[in-house]
């Protein structure tokens, strides 16, 4: 699973600063993250795609997240998480 790492150092980032303004980020920064998050979901899809049912829903223990869950959490907050550094909402 390492290629979600970039991906959920990103979203931590992100999630950090939902309560505050989006001042922070000049144009240029803005357009950085909006690539990297683009860049970051293409690898999410090709890090799962070709994946089993069982491989996808595979827990490794109970209080435990399946590759399924923690892929559906990812795009329920990917949005929001794009108006954000993008500057949309």
């Amino acid at each position: 699973m390492k290629s979600f790492q970039p991906f959920l150092f990103i979203l931590f980032i992100a999630a950090s600063g939902f309560d505050k303004p989006n001042t922070n980020l000049n144009d240029a920064e803005r357009a950085k993250a909006v690539d990297y998050l683009k860049s970051t979901e293409s690898a999410l899809f090709a890090a799962v795609k070709g994946l089993s049912e069982e491989q996808l829903n595979f827990k490794p223990g109970n209080d435990s997240w399946s590759i399924r869950e923690c892929v559906e959490r990812i795009a329920i907050s990917e949005q929001q998480i794009f108006d954000l550094v993008d500057g949309s909402s």
